[in-house]
Parts: C-alpha cells; structure tokens; sequence
C-alpha cells in the first residue's frame, strides 16, 4: 500500500512538471490562454503538488510502519524459538 502511494505521489509530481514544460515556448517562457487560464494552472499545479507530497509522505509511514511490525514479529517469534 504504502509503495503504490509512493508512486502515485511520484507520477503526479512527473505530470505536472511536464505540463509545465510543455508550456514553455523557444525563448523558455511559459505561455497560456488567458490571465485565467494561468492562474487557474497555476492553482491546480499547487494542489497537485500538494496532494503528491502528501501521498508520498504517507507512503512512507506506511512503509516503515509495516517495516517496523515485519521486524517486531520477527524478534516475537525468535524469542518463542529460543524458548523451546
């Protein structure tokens, strides 16, 4: 669970920098429609920015959640083995 999150955070950071590349003109300055349209890209770039770098950070607490209970397990159960 926590790698695909990982990865869906990953892909929606990779998206929204190509989109912003795509923007870009010879000259290497973004060009849009209208006033509109740049501040509304603008704003969805920031919430899916936003929305990627949490998904990422909550990959990464389940990842090392799940590691540290893997681990914890595994020292249960060494201990039950030592004991017999």
């Amino acid at each position: 669970m926590g790698y695909i999150l990982i990865l869906l955070g990953a892909a929606l950071l990779y998206f929204r920098r190509r989109n912003k590349f795509n923007r870009r003109n010879v000259a290497g300055v973004e060009e849009f429609k209208s006033f509109e349209h740049s501040v509304g890209s603008r704003v969805l770039e920031m919430g899916m920015k936003t929305v990627a770098y949490l998904l990422i950070i909550l990959g990464l607490i389940f990842v090392f959640k799940n590691r540290a209970k893997s681990e914890s397990i595994s020292t249960k159960m060494e201990i039950q083995f030592s004991k017999k």
